[in-house]
């Protein structure tokens, strides 16, 4: 009977058809089901509980399987995890998620529902000193809104259950109080949880997100739990008798298979032949295709689609839930097919992804010491916040220490003037206040980026010349190359796909930027570029700035275009003379539709007829000469860039029709998180988790970057696994050596890759999903993602294991590997970046050396000059212009209502930056929802920032307000005399009952002053923002 459109099943309802009630009953009787992969045992066991319910036991033989199932379950609460109680290895600061789990599992346990406890059988078979405590107690606390509860009482209550006091919460298990708000994070939440105070009453609850700290969801009520050790001295238990089981299963993995019992020793073994399904290599039409066959083979009712948003009408049975890989078997009569257009969810770990971009210039991260840059002054050291002005005038400044003891204080609504100095080489000399060094300074580099303006200029004049041909529209290879592609296009993909296919229909070269993280697809981009040229009968080349970057793309290319009848190669200088000539032979004559290489491809001796479209990866990463010859390359041709560096937003929007640039923002589907642990170093650490990865057919980086023990590491290595191929690379080794172990590596005939942070970019090997990072405190944080980002593309779970040596970290050190820990997800990378990068300068845009301008002023102020000199070269809007207001009242964030120093300076400079009264208002609102209610100067503070864009563009230049007057500064109109007179007569009408009298002064050019007189309960803040309306119409000229 076909399916109808409505039917969709669950993937407990999908378990229980899969599995007969005679197969349960197998395995009651005491048999033992074997050769099971991962999801057919996972559905085995969701069927279990169907069915019979109560809490179940899984003893796994190790705890990497029993966490792997575990990572199965998504956001199901059926199934906890009980990893074992560790006391070698582990960091300080490094340990919170294997405590958090004990506790969700302890509290999950705790209640009435029915659960799936995923264990390991070292812990059960000792009766003492296993990693559960039996007198610990559970301590519940509910909360209400509208309900008692006194806030001391509550944090007491949270000391008490050993949470950890913050300024901000970010991990389980932790808590903050900022006044009558107190954010905390249970054990077994998923997100935390924000409780605002009205004396005794809880007047609200919410959820909130641990990345923007602003509420998501409002909540009437819930409760937090704890299970919390006592001083008391009592025998510690097993966990199998601390709880009473319905079930008690033993689940053993060896190689890639499961098997699951009742007991160790069963009856018989029942094979119930069940095998995976990859299909991260194959194409669309190949699986579709596949998936027929199961369809005549078992019949539609015994073929399931996992994951899937779509309905195959009459065929089989959709599921909607996650697999890893999808299984089939013949024993069962079952095909399970993964339908990868959704993406697997966990619930939460500390290692959550970051949606939102950074401004290079983040000023909520400097610390003291750190070197700023003032817009008039150059370049100083921050040297805190200070509160400035008699009491009832306070404000708040930044203050800037310069050279011969200079010292600048800036208030804290002109943060827009200062930015964070960032720039790749040596530290910078301090400016001198009132000295000429630094206006020389900027003049120089106003006249660098002129001259990047002007040649902007021209290729933006030369993109307006005619191609002299056209492209081929659609064409069957091309339709063939796109149902190659395993996995379905992120919608920012196929987007990025759409503009590179418009522009080559248009008359006019392409000159197109496509800008997307470590494994984001960008690559798959330029394939589809390929195709359509080549088609077209061109011929393309990609450029690349390292070897390992070439021959990964030639084995991409190969594999992906090959079977379509295209022709490819690559030439590099690690080929033989003979073999370059050949190359050269085959471009010559057009017998090649694509050619793959490094900077050899620039040289005088490459002749390709019919080249009309480059593909550059990383042009930043090319030296000055080859960059000046991918310039002149560049020439009537079309261009296509590849960067995983982020744009500065200073610049995105002065390049929109200089250069188009599509962005990739969205990772991939059905990607999982990297498994990344922070421990000490430890050979039987490393012994242990390159064994793990080995013993599943894997390969494993090891990355050491220090190449004079690089060969005593390797030797280590070789010693622990005198059975695997180990070998090592770095950048000083002879070329053809290194060409020959990184093409092994990708061949997989080597099982460990001892390495520098050469493989830092290039390396995508998908069945080496494990890599081990020595001394990991020394390397950056972008660098520290880069390199993990080899790991975790392909269909397995990617692991990361980040080891320093056994001694305390340095703060920085330290925070970069708490950051790195937290970041496990593709797409990460642009926050990381932007936290820690090491500047390129403009190079990923224009390709122009500029580091050393960008020395002299930081890379902020270099973008910002560089925006400028492009708006005014092309004729587009300048600034907008604000006028200078003064006020005499207090106006700033206390420390008694935002404690952090660095949290206050993050308000300020969205203050300072928002470009209109909205976002004042979305500042306002965030201050309430984290910090409860506006003291009286923070209002104003708030409300002088609005008075700046409601002044925005008109005449009006400046500001003054105090307790009895306003004074306004008007500019003269450019055009009529007439038109001054309608101001003035429109502010001789204006009626407000706050105002006891005006007077009006002519003052030098032209302006006009006009001085409100307040009556005595009149505010001047408020009639300041009225009186704005007069101005709203006349902007300045």
């Amino acid at each position: 009977m076909p399916v109808s459109r409505e039917t969709v099943l669950t993937k407990s309802a999908a378990a229980v058809q899969i599995y007969s009630n005679e197969i349960v009953g197998d395995l009651f009787k005491g048999n033992q089901l074997a050769v099971l992969t991962k999801d057919a045992l996972f559905l085995l066991l969701l069927a279990i509980n169907n069915n019979i319910g109560g809490r179940t036991l899984l003893v796994f033989n190790t705890e990497p399987a029993a966490r792997d199932v575990f990572r199965l379950s998504g956001d199901s609460s059926s199934f906890l995890f009980f990893p074992p109680k560790k006391t070698n290895g582990g960091v300080p600061g490094f340990e919170n998620e294997s405590y958090r789990y004990r506790q969700e599992a302890l509290i999950g346990l705790s209640g009435e529902s029915d659960h799936i406890l995923c264990f390991t059988c070292d812990s059960v078979s000792k009766k003492k000193n296993i990693p559960i405590e039996i007198d610990a107690f559970l301590s519940v606390l509910d909360i209400s809104t509208g309900g008692e509860l006194d806030r001391d009482y509550l944090i007491k209550i949270l000391s008490s259950w050993q949470y950890k006091r913050c300024d901000f919460v970010f991990e389980p298990g932790s808590y903050s109080v900022r006044g009558d708000v107190v954010d905390l994070f249970p054990f077994h939440f998923n997100s935390p949880l924000r409780i605002l105070f009205n004396y005794n009453l809880v007047s609200s609850l919410y959820y909130f997100d641990v990345d923007t700290q602003k509420k998501t969801k409002g909540i009437s009520k819930t409760s937090v739990r704890c299970f919390k050790n006592s001083t008391q001295n009592i025998e510690k238990e097993s966990i199998i008798n601390v709880f009473t089981w319905q079930n008690i299963f033993h689940v053993k993995k060896s190689d890639e298979t499961f098997s699951i019992s009742l007991n160790h020793k069963p009856l018989t073994s029942i094979p119930l032949d069940c095998f995976p399904l990859d299909f991260s290599k194959l194409g669309r039409a190949t699986r579709m295709s596949l998936l027929d066959s199961a369809k005549l083979k078992y019949g539609h009712k015994r073929v399931y689609v996992f994951n899937s948003v779509r309905h195959f009408v009459g065929d089989c049975l959709t599921v909607r839930g996650n697999l890893s890989q999808g299984f089939y078997s013949d024993f069962l009569g079952v095909y399970c097919f993964l339908d990868r257009t959704v993406s697997l969810h966990g619930r939460w770990s500390p290692k959550k992804d970051k949606k939102r971009v950074l401004s290079v210039s983040d000023l909520s991260s400097i610390s003291k010491g750190d070197y700023l840059v003032h817009a008039h002054h150059g370049v100083g050291r921050y040297a805190g916040l200070n509160i400035v002005g008699a009491t009832g005038n306070e404000k708040e400044c930044l203050t800037i220490l310069y050279k011969n003891n200079g010292k600048v204080f800036v208030p804290l609504e002109r943060m827009d003037i200062v930015h964070c100095y960032i720039s790749s080489n040596k530290k910078p000399a301090l400016n001198e206040i009132g000295a000429k060094k630094w206006s020389r300074d900027l003049e120089r580099v106003r006249g660098a980026v002129s001259l990047i303006s002007k040649k902007l200029l021209t290729l933006y004049a030369s993109r307006k010349a005619g191609r002299g041909f056209s492209y081929s529209q659609k064409d069957d290879l091309i339709t063939a190359l796109e149902e190659s592609f395993p996995f379905i296009e992120t919608p920012d993909q196929q987007r990025a796909i759409n503009d590179v296919f418009n522009d080559l229909d248009k008359n006019n070269p392409m000159d197109r930027l496509i800008c997307g993280d470590v494994g984001f697809g960008k690559t798959e981009v330029a394939l589809r570029a390929i195709m359509k040229a080549a088609v077209s009968g061109k011929q393309v080349m990609l450029l690349c700035p390292t070897t390992i970057l070439s021959d990964q793309h030639y084995i991409t290319c190969i594999e992906r275009l090959s079977p379509l009848g295209l022709k490819t190669v690559l030439l590099s200088r690690f080929k033989t003379k003979k073999q370059q000539n050949k190359i050269l032979d085959i471009l010559a004559n057009r017998r090649a539709e694509l050619v793959i290489g490094t900077h050899r491809l620039l040289s005088e001796d490459v002749v390709i007829p019919e080249l009309s479209l480059l593909i550059i990866d990383e042009e930043h990463r090319f030296g000055v000469r080859h960059k000046e010859k991918i310039r002149h390359l560049k020439s009537g041709l079309d261009i296509l860039s590849l960067s995983a560096t982020p744009i500065p937003r200073t610049l995105q929007h002065s390049l929109v029709g200089v250069r188009d640039i599509s962005k990739i923002r969205t990772p991939p589907k059905a990607r999982r998180p990297i498994i990344t642990r922070v421990k000490y170093f430890d050979w039987g650490l490393i012994e242990v988790v390159i064994q793990e990865e080995l013993g599943r057919g894997g390969q494993v980086y090891y990355v050491h970057n220090n190449i004079l023990s690089l060969e005593h590491h390797t030797k280590k290595i070789r010693n622990l696994f005198p059975q695997a191929i180990v070998h090592k690379i770095h950048g000083q080794m002879n070329s053809k050596t290194l060409e020959k172990n990184i093409l092994s590596f990708f061949a997989g005939k080597i099982d460990v890759l001892v390495c520098t942070t050469i493989i830092e970019s290039g390396l995508d090997v998908t069945n080496a999903n494990c890599i081990v990072i020595n001394n990991s405190q020394k390397l950056g944080l972008s660098q520290l993602y880069q390199i993990r980002g080899r790991v975790g593309r392909g269909a397995r779970q990617g692991s990361c294991l980040l080891l320093v040596p056994k001694k305390p970290l340095e703060k920085r050190a330290y925070h970069r590997l708490k950051t790195i820990e937290q970041h496990t997800s593709l797409g990460s990378g642009y926050d990381i970046a932007l936290k820690d990068l090491e500047i390129r300068g403009a190079g990923s845009l224009f390709g122009h050396k500029q580091s050393g301008h960008i020395s002299d002023v930081g890379y902020e102020m270099y973008c910002q000059l560089l925006k400028e000199s492009v708006d005014d070269i092309f004729d587009r809007k300048q600034k907008d212009f604000f006028p200078t207001i003064s006020f005499s009242g207090s106006a700033l964030i206390s420390d008694g209502y935002v404690k952090s120093p660095s949290v206050r300076l993050g308000f300020y400079e969205k203050l300072s930056r928002a470009e209109s009264a909205d976002q004042i208002k979305d500042v306002k609102n965030e201050l309430i929802d984290r910090f409860g209610g506006l003291p009286a100067e923070t209002k104003n503070l708030l409300k002088v920032a609005s008075l700046r864009h409601l002044y925005k563009n008109t005449l009006v230049s400046q500001i003054l307000i105090n307790k009895k007057l306003i004074s306004i500064k008007i500019e003269p109109p450019k055009k009529a005399v007439s038109e001054d007179n309608q101001i003035i007569q429109s502010i001789v009408l204006f009626n407000n009952g706050g105002i006891s009298d005006r007077k009006f002064k002519k003052a030098r050019g032209g302006k006009i002053i006009v001085d409100f007189y307040l009556s005595r309960q009149a505010s001047g803040l408020g009639l300041s923002a009225a009186f704005a309306k007069l101005f709203s119409k006349k902007p300045v000229k």
